[in-house]
């Protein structure tokens, strides 16, 4: 839901731009919320309460509080510099005072609806691209976070607690429902923990040690998946850097001395404890060398083979699990 407020004391405009933002969210298939308040006081008092909007157009000549004081309010006071402000007037000149509020743009009564929905089409985008929010409700308030900011959930009987980079917040709720629809990078560690894995400093087999030195535990049902999802993001991560610093090139060819490297690679790798390696599945070292030397033929014909090095120290493939190598190559 893309919460819209529009502040302004002019009732006939007010009713116009909301039907305006309702036409144009519509043809965009944005499911969007409209608030109304006719003076900035009432609006600040229901900010004050932890009333949140992604988008608000404030009309700047406001009595007694004016846009110019509610938007200092939002940014300095509420510390508030994700929520987009679009100012609306009748004057053209208030270019100086508004440039530390950081709008998201400034529009002359009255509203086209192009421009109207340029603006809105454009907050959009950026708040998607920033990478959205876990939104809850405490009280009679709906309340949001960036989920950048979001180290930890955490299920304490009936409350959850969420741990961000600006401290804790506390609602009533289960776990499970609430991390419902969250991104990958969140896992669950516990029947009580999710984590942000970019908050993960370092891991054991038992415990993850978060960025500011907290550990949490890793119960034993979750043990063997957390491991391959935090190995596998390091791998993209380093993957990442590689290329980035020219460390990682694409390759067609490889000699079928390397690819036997590859292959008797895996087959020799001593797992540590509690894990079940690929031996456990093919059976025979020459079954687990057969199976990912052919792995590595069909990686190199579908594109996917990556030297490291400058002397091709060592081989990647990069796929994606959307993509996965076809049976037909692997047999072929």
């Amino acid at each position: 839901m893309y919460r819209i407020g529009i502040c302004d004391d002019d009732r006939i405009l007010c009713s116009e731009l909301e039907e305006q933002i309702r036409r144009i969210s519509g043809k965009m298939g944005v499911k969007a919320e409209t608030e109304v308040w006719e003076s900035g006081e009432s609006l600040r008092e229901d900010l004050e309460k932890g009333f949140r909007l992604d988008l608000l157009f404030l009309d700047i000549e406001l009595v007694q509080a004016n846009g110019v004081d509610v938007g200092r309010f939002i940014r300095n006071e509420l510390n508030d510099m994700e929520m987009h402000i679009v100012y609306i007037s009748s004057k053209q000149n208030y270019a100086m005072q508004l440039f530390k509020i950081q709008p998201l743009d400034f529009l002359i009564k009255p509203v086209p609806e192009d421009q109207l929905r340029e603006v809105l089409s454009r907050s959009i985008r950026q708040r998607r691209d920033s990478g959205g929010y876990f939104e809850y409700q405490k009280g009679g308030s709906y309340r949001r976070i960036p989920l950048k900011e979001i180290i930890y959930f955490m299920s304490m009987d009936k409350k959850i607690r969420v741990v961000t980079k600006s401290g804790p917040e506390e609602f009533y709720g289960k776990l499970k429902e609430a991390v419902k629809g969250l991104p990958g990078y969140f896992m669950t560690i516990h029947q009580s923990y999710v984590v942000n894995q970019d908050f993960i400093a370092e891991y054991t087999y038992e415990t993850v040690r978060l960025t500011d030195g907290e550990e949490l535990s890793i119960s034993r049902p979750y043990r063997k998946e957390i491991r391959g999802r935090i190995r596998e993001r390091e791998k993209g991560r380093r993957a990442a850097d590689w290329r980035k610093t020219g460390m990682l090139t694409p390759i067609t060819e490889m000699t079928e001395q390397e690819i036997r490297e590859i292959g008797d690679a895996f087959a020799d790798y001593v797992y540590e404890d509690g894990e079940e390696g690929m031996f456990s599945i093919f059976g025979s070292r020459e079954k687990v060398s057969r199976y990912i030397c052919a792995f590595a033929r069909a990686a190199l014909r579908c594109g996917w083979m990556w030297a490291v090095g400058e002397n091709r120290e060592g081989f990647l493939a990069v796929s994606s699990s959307d993509n996965p190598v076809p049976a037909s190559i692997m047999a072929g």
